[in-house]
């Protein structure tokens, strides 16, 4: 058996499986020839060519063998509820977070805003302050 972890391909041979325990989720891909699979607990074994993928459902004893050769790939299928989260989830918690500063902000604005009331002035009709008054 070949390992490259460069492309994260394993290059499989006739009589040289590859046993995994515990892997359920996990994808297999076939990416060239024909794969020979034995997964625990099936009734009947699996054949890949180039281009077919088996989830593998459960977490028993899986044996993946090239027939007669065969490169496969592996990754890790997310669970719905890891998709839920990803795609809905997180982006309506930071919008929720965005929203929150928005009115904060706005919240800092008004208030600036009240403190300097007797700086803005418009026009000439600006009453004055008792401190402010001109004497005659």
């Amino acid at each position: 058996m070949q390992m490259s972890l460069q492309n994260g391909r394993i290059h499989l041979s006739d009589g040289v499986p590859l046993r995994f325990q515990g892997a359920r989720g996990v994808s297999i891909e076939c990416t060239e020839g024909r794969l020979w699979l034995t997964v625990e607990g099936e009734f009947d074994d699996f054949h890949l060519t180039q281009g077919e993928r088996l989830c593998i459902p459960n977490e028993g004893l899986v044996l993946v063998e090239g027939s007669p050769m065969g490169t496969i790939r592996l990754s890790r299928e997310m669970s719905s509820a890891s998709r839920w989260r990803q795609a809905v989830s997180q982006p309506l918690r930071d919008m929720g977070w965005s929203m929150m500063m928005v009115v904060s902000a706005f919240l800092r604005l008004l208030a600036g805003l009240a403190g300097y009331g007797e700086y803005l002035v418009a026009g000439r009709g600006r009453v004055l302050s008792r401190f402010e008054g001109n004497p005659p």
